[in-house]
């Protein structure tokens, strides 16, 4: 496998999809990226993903990585230097305590500061489908405001962190979780609210950048989805070693529906090929472009439920 098949899914004003276009940049790998719409449908994407719904996905071949806690994984899989947990301090299972927090309530409090552009009938009923509950305009023009309390308390705590030198001189996993948060919230309000209120924070935001080379984020060569099918039909491979741990109740060869447990409850239906406590991988044939395509989701986060 080589780097030419490395392929990212996503939109560029996703603070996952900028979080995963940054730990490419980390490992230093010569990604391609296919620029996918901000809201559903994405009909090119489904041949790959089978219909998961959030962003951003990884491509190799015709495999498909959902959900950046297995995407951290497989990078550091494969691309072993540099790690992602270079000490002690900013170990595989610090980083996953500090992301569960990032990723989930941080995250939903910080994306209350939607851009005014966005809140369009089309993108807010998208949302409304992924989140499960009902947005409209009125309600999030009304929150927003009322809501920098809660973020900016958050972020004090958060802010300790690097005060109290959580983080070290080498990056590693953690600092990407924490400039995702300080980037969104520097996209959609601007640098005010970090210089003025966590300047920690926001230095620690500019020394990132600067050195995961963001700059090159926006440069880097792009594909057409109909060029990301055809290299999942081109490179292909099966598993090497399919295993089952008896974690999953699940027998291998039976049909699943495997879904996200937190917003984006849309499951997605294949042949179960490989189950472990760390990882489920679904296989999945589209009948129209003839791509069997290995979906593989990471196992906390995910149920996986048989099919009748």
């Amino acid at each position: 496998m080589s780097d030419s098949q490395v392929i990212l899914h996503y939109y560029d004003r996703s603070p996952f999809s900028q979080k995963m276009a940054w730990a490419l940049q980390f490992k230093k790998v010569d990604y391609k990226v296919v620029l996918i719409p901000r809201t559903e449908p994405r009909p090119l994407r489904r041949p790959l993903d089978g219909g998961y719904r959030k962003t951003p996905v990884l491509q190799i071949g015709n495999h498909t990585y959902c959900d950046s806690k297995l995407i951290f994984a497989e990078l550091e899989r494969r691309y072993p230097e540099p790690s992602f947990y270079p000490t002690e301090q900013t170990s595989k299972d610090a980083c996953f305590a500090l992301s569960q927090w990032t990723n989930n309530s941080l995250f939903l409090s910080v994306a209350s500061q939607i851009h005014t552009e966005l809140i369009q009938d089309e993108f807010l009923e998208d949302r409304s489908t992924m989140l499960g509950r009902k947005m409209t305009k009125e309600a999030v023009l009304f929150t927003a405001p009322f809501m920098l309390q809660s973020i900016l308390s958050e972020f004090k705590v958060l802010e300790s962190f690097v005060k109290n030198n959580l983080f070290t001189e080498t990056m590693s996993e953690i600092d990407l979780h924490v400039a995702k948060l300080t980037w969104f919230i520097q996209d959609t309000t601007g640098p005010e609210i970090l210089k003025n209120n966590v300047p920690i924070l926001y230095d620690h935001l500019q020394r990132f950048l600067v050195a995961i080379r963001n700059d090159e984020v926006a440069k880097r060569p792009t594909m057409e989805a109909e060029e990301a099918l055809e290299f999942a039909k081109k490179y292909t491979w099966e598993l090497n070693e399919p295993e089952h741990d008896g974690s999953c109740m699940v027998a291998l060869g039976s049909i699943v529906a495997v879904a996200p447990t937190d917003i984006g409850i849309i499951p997605v239906v294949g042949k179960l090929v490989h189950s472990t406590m760390e990882e489920t991988v679904i296989e999945k044939t589209d009948e129209k472009t003839g791509i069997t395509a290995f979906i593989h989701f990471p196992v906390i986060g995910f149920v996986v439920l048989p099919v009748a």
